[in-house]
């Protein structure tokens, strides 16, 4: 027995031994991606959803079917693409973010759990489409892009993320990835193309790319973003008697109501568009889009007035929007809301959710200069940013005054936008932005800016009840505006032209 006994510890010991000599050889590459998938192999959870995403996977119970809450991305990629080594790299970011992996079933209190797939055991939604052949294969790729878009997830089974790739030509085709918002924001597009970006010309280069894996997961990172001490009270006293909304009867009793849209003027951006036909909207909250430009010099203007405030572009944005707000509605205590991406230093690597709703209020009056309205919206939006950490649900729920619809406090958003396919190649390719039709709005109206390297691209989506003339003079109100606060700051909101007085 002794014998036997001795005879397997040296069987069990040259093996550990054997084990340990393979171990050294492993390159840093080969150690990595085995740490990985060893870390990997069981999948912890069910995991607690966010609030935020609490909020969205509520809202998708009541509104079945709903693209609302949809996150799509269309990128035009022209030149020579390797179809397989494009897929193999996207199942690579998919292998890389727990989100991407999720699914959100309700337990049999009817409470959403978050299940995380492990990588292996999930395969990339991937779909390719060829229209090349077709007498006007654009025009069909747009049809197709636009469907892929509103196409509903199911969140309690997934895949919460899917990937269309449309071949318009030998070397053009259209990548659209399409993520629910419970996954992702505004950030996660970033995230993702930076990876796209770096795997891509990797897997082309003939290398097996193994980038180290954030240090911590969404789901514990999402965990640790606990609501501050005196934050609802903070932000009660900020809105004790606020409006619910901003008025905009003006643009909704438009006198040009029901006539064609004009053309826009030449630096004016595109004219109104909607969604594309066959897409499954709802009409009560079917939307609208309408472009606007501001060239360079003056988008470099603003950045320049804007830090001798101390303040930020969007700042400067909020203030140009709630001048034309208040002379386009004529009220003088302005809600407006927008997005705060709460990611942070350990998060910006990172897919997931981290976005949270914060309320900006700014009172603006006729007589005063476009300068001092920036300096107060500094102040607002600071104060906004500092105490971010109140889910926005949580504080809906506390207001005493609430309006109905998809934004029951603040129909108006500002939203700035980063570019982040100016930074991003993918090996000898050229990307470009493939337009995507508004499909269901939110609210209102959204501002949305992003800061490009020939200048400021707007975007104004809303409610296809505003006509498309009163949207087309409100954008031209609202690019006047700023440029105005660009070249004049000293110009009182009073002297701004009103909503019928710019020209288009």
């Amino acid at each position: 027995m002794a014998g036997e006994a001795r005879a397997g510890a040296a069987s069990v010991g040259g093996a550990g031994n054997d084990l340990a000599g393979r171990l050294e050889r492993l390159t840093t590459a080969q150690r990595a991606l085995l740490k990985r998938r060893l870390g990997q192999r069981a999948s912890p959870g069910p995991y607690r959803p966010s609030a935020t995403q609490f909020g969205i996977w509520l809202f998708e119970q009541l509104n079945p079917g709903t693209s609302t809450y949809h996150n799509p991305a269309a990128v035009r990629l022209s030149g020579p693409v390797d179809e397989d080594l494009l897929r193999a790299a996207l199942q690579r970011v998919q292998d890389r973010h727990e989100p991407l992996r999720s699914r959100y079933p309700a337990d049999e209190d009817g409470v959403p759990r978050a299940f995380v797939e492990p990588p292996d055991a999930l395969r990339l939604p991937w779909r390719v489409e060829d229209v090349s052949a077709l007498p006007d294969p654009e025009q069909e790729a747009a049809r197709i892009v636009a469907r892929e878009a509103v196409t509903p997830f199911r969140l309690d089974r997934g895949p919460v993320w899917r990937c269309l790739l449309v071949r318009t030509g030998p070397e053009e085709r259209v990548l659209v990835t399409t993520l629910h918002h419970i996954v992702s924001d505004g950030g996660s597009l970033g995230v993702l193309l930076a990876e796209l970006g770096a795997l891509y010309p990797a897997l082309a280069a003939g290398e097996r790319p193994c980038p180290a894996d954030p240090p911590q997961g969404y789901f514990a990172l999402a965990a640790k973003d606990t609501v501050p001490p005196g934050a609802l009270e903070h932000w009660l006293t900020i809105l004790d008697g606020a409006p619910d909304r901003i008025d905009l009867s003006a643009l909704a009793e438009w006198p040009g109501r029901g006539e064609p849209p004009s053309p826009p003027a030449p630096d004016g951006g595109s004219a109104p568009t909607g969604p594309a036909r066959g897409a499954a909207v709802d009409r009560r909250w079917a939307g609208r889009e309408l472009t606007l430009q501001v060239p360079d010099g003056t988008a470099t203007a603003l950045e320049d007035l804007c830090a001798r405030h101390g303040s930020s572009l969007f700042t400067g944005l909020v203030a140009a929007s709630a001048a034309t707000l208040y002379r386009t509605s004529g009220q003088d205590d302005l809600v407006l809301t927008t997005p705060v991406d709460r990611r942070g230093h350990e998060g910006r690597a990172l897919i997931g959710c981290f976005v949270n709703t914060v309320v900006l209020r700014l009172r603006v009056g006729p007589d005063d200069r476009l300068d001092t309205l920036l300096a107060r919206a500094a102040g607002v939006v600071a104060d906004a940013l500092a105490h971010s950490g109140l889910p926005f649900s949580r504080l809906v729920s506390a207001l005493p005054r609430r309006g109905g619809g998809r934004s029951p406090f603040g129909n108006v958003a500002v939203v700035h936008n980063n570019a982040p396919m100016d930074a991003v190649s993918l090996g000898g390719l050229r990307l470009s932005h493939h337009p995507l039709p508004p499909v269901e709005v939110k609210h209102d109206l959204a501002l949305s800016w992003n800061r490009r390297r020939d200048g400021l691209t707007g975007r104004i989506e809303y409610a296809a009840r505003f006509p498309d003339a009163a949207v087309e003079h409100l954008g031209a109100h609202l690019r006047h505006t700023v440029e105005t606060l660009a070249a004049a700051p000293a110009t009182r909101v009073a002297d701004l032209p009103g909503l019928s007085e710019v020209a288009r």
